[in-house]
C-alpha cells in the first residue's frame, strides 16, 4: 500500500497542479508541501480542507479508498460542469444534453429523464 506523502503527490498531479500552487492552496510553503509529499511532516487539518475544496480526494490521501465523486476520474472542472448541470430546471438539462448531442455527434440519452 502506498503512503499518504504518495498518495497527496498523486492527487496533485491528477488535479496537474504544480507542487507550489498546490502549497499555496494548502496554505502552506513550498518546503512543506515537499515534506507532506516525502512523509516527512503530515499536514494539520486545515490543509486538508483546503485541498478538498480544489478538488482533492481527501478520503483517498487519508486511507487510500476513492470517495465515489472521485473514483469516476473527474476533473475539478467536469466536477464543477455536474453540479452546474444538476441545479438546471429539467428543460434546461434537455437542451444541454441536446446541445451536448450536437457538439459531439453523438445523441446523450440519461436514463430516466
Amino acid at each position: 500500500m502506498t503512503s499518504v506523502g504518495a498518495r497527496l503527490n498523486e492527487e496533485r498531479n491528477r488535479l496537474d497542479m504544480s507542487m507550489t500552487s498546490f502549497a499555496a492552496i494548502g496554505g502552506v510553503q513550498l518546503n512543506a508541501q515537499r515534506q507532506y509529499e516525502r512523509d516527512e511532516r503530515y499536514p494539520r487539518a486545515n490543509y486538508f480542507e483546503a485541498i478538498a475544496s480544489a478538488g482533492a480526494d481527501v478520503l483517498y490521501v487519508l486511507i487510500g479508498v476513492r470517495s465515489a465523486m472521485d473514483s469516476d476520474g473527474l476533473t475539478n472542472e467536469e466536477r464543477l460542469m455536474m453540479t452546474s448541470y444538476r441545479c438546471l430546471r429539467v428543460d434546461s438539462q434537455g437542451v444541454f444534453r441536446h446541445l451536448l448531442g450536437s457538439l459531439t455527434r453523438k445523441p446523450v440519452a440519461v436514463p430516466g429523464c
